[in-house]
């Protein structure tokens, strides 16, 4: 158990950034793939946005839209099944 939330805070340094770009072209955009690994560490992230809400995000703003949203959604439904798993242990 202590192993698995090691690697999950490890993981976690691939949140998602602030949003320093003004305008992002949509084929350099996060998309589905990306939003899924965010919503996937969201738990994590969200704990740490508390700690230290000027330097990371759970969300990327800049994203692709629709895509990003659905991968979004899917990983923070994984991310707490995971989780609720790992508190059964």
């Amino acid at each position: 158990m202590r192993l698995a939330l090691l690697l999950l805070l490890g993981l976690a340094g691939c949140v998602a950034g602030p949003n320093t770009a003004q305008s992002v072209a949509v084929n350099v955009a996060p998309g589905f793939w990306f939003g899924l690994w965010h919503g996937i560490i969201m738990p994590v992230t969200f704990v740490l946005t508390l700690l230290d809400p000027g330097t990371m995000h759970f969300y990327e703003v800049a994203n692709n839209g629709g895509w990003y949203n659905l991968g979004f959604v899917f990983g923070t439904l994984v991310g707490w099944n995971v989780f609720r798993a790992i508190r059964r242990l």
